[in-house]
């Protein structure tokens, strides 16, 4: 007789069990997921503007449980005050709530500290705050139900500092919607890219300097020739303001005469002679970019420390990084510019011919490329 009842308790408890998991066993979901803001650039920002608005977001929660239940709402990230959450690389997002329905009915919303508290006053739309959560409520009551469906909407700014990027940069922020009921929680993630603003430089005559044929006759034997300085235009047009500075790599490398980060080659004669060397300035007094009165030079070796911007002429280089500033003396580095222009002095000096093939003719074969570095 023992054994028939031990046997009849044993099945009690395995019909138990998955009724009790049944009971309190919920859904949480936020479609869609993730909120997608796309591929953003400078080109949207306005000039002077601290951040970018972004366009407003919907999107859609629901809970689901098995039977009724405490249907209140708590959201975990990170808070830059009682209004504004963080979002990745600089800028802030808020976020509201409306059109609740439980069980199919419409419902309004209050906040709460903590799961069972008191509610608040409630509204029909409610900005969700960091550190509180959300219950359906009517006549002032939480209501308890199986099933709770919201509107989620996303006000979002980025400060104009994430767009300054060197290169498309994928991000992402991510929040969690967390029930009282155990295992009830999803992930809210928005995310966006950001592409660097493009500029493209273009040199008046193709980028060529053509001296023409030079009579030997002409240069010194015994020592160098400096060659009369000639000019190019070069402009740079950027489709928005863009922070940027310029360095220039030789194509030449190791035909300079003289080893320097401010000379570059001009190629070897038939006998693998260095042929010269060429230099090539900036001169900030006759810059133009955008609307500004002046322009000033500044220049770095690893783009973090500026030298005090100044109107002394200075050399394009292989490391050194050159940048644009409005303000004189100022050590704060590039400023954002969208259109430039500027003679770019070339100034080459050749080889004493006592040290060149003079056997047949000489070619002069200098290449540099002048990059844009962005900031």
């Amino acid at each position: 007789m023992n054994t028939r009842q031990n046997s009849q308790l044993v099945l009690l408890l395995l019909f138990s069990l998955p009724l009790t998991a049944i009971a309190g066993e919920c859904r949480l979901h936020v479609t869609p997921a993730p909120l997608d803001y796309g591929t953003l650039d400078r080109t949207r920002l306005q000039p002077g503007s601290p951040g970018l608005a972004l366009l407003e977001k919907t999107a859609q929660l629901t809970l689901s449980c098995s039977e009724p239940t405490d249907l209140s709402l708590f959201y975990t990230a990170n808070a830059l005050d009682t209004e504004r959450f963080e979002l990745a690389a600089g800028g802030h997002y808020r976020m509201r709530a409306e059109d609740a329905f439980v069980d199919g009915e419409r419902v309004d919303l209050a906040r709460i500290e903590q799961a069972g508290a008191l509610p608040g006053p409630a509204s029909g739309s409610l900005g969700w705050q960091p550190r509180s959560g959300i219950v359906p409520v009517r006549a002032g009551k939480a209501v308890q139900g199986r099933s709770l469906s919201l509107n989620l909407v996303f006000e979002a700014e980025l400060s104009a500092k994430a767009f300054e990027v060197r290169e498309s940069t994928a991000f992402r922020t991510t929040g969690q919607f967390v029930a009282p009921l155990p295992g009830s929680h999803a992930e809210l993630a928005l995310q966006w890219q950001i592409q660097p603003a493009a500029c493209t430089p273009m040199l008046s005559q193709g980028g060529v300097v053509n001296y023409g044929k030079i009579s030997m006759q002409t240069l010194n034997s015994d020592k160098r020739t400096r060659l009369p300085t000639r000019q190019l235009n070069l402009s740079i047009q950027c489709d928005s303001p863009a922070r940027y500075a310029l360095l220039m790599q030789d194509n030449r490398d190791g035909s300079a005469v003289v080893d320097s980060l401010n000379f570059y080659g001009l190629g070897r004669d038939a006998s693998e002679n260095k042929i010269g060397l060429y230099e090539v300035q900036i001169d900030p007094l006759h810059i133009s970019a955008d609307q500004l009165p002046a322009v000033y030079v500044t220049q770095s070796t690893r783009g973090t420390g500026w030298s005090t911007a100044g109107s002394t002429s200075k050399p394009l280089t292989t490391t050194t990084l050159l940048g644009f500033n409005d303000v004189e003396n100022n050590i704060s580095g590039p400023i954002a510019i969208r259109h430039l222009s500027t003679p770019i002095n070339i100034m080459p000096v050749i080889a004493a011919t006592d040290e060149l093939d003079n056997r047949q003719d000489i070619h002069l074969d200098g290449s540099a490329t002048i990059e844009i570095i962005y900031l």
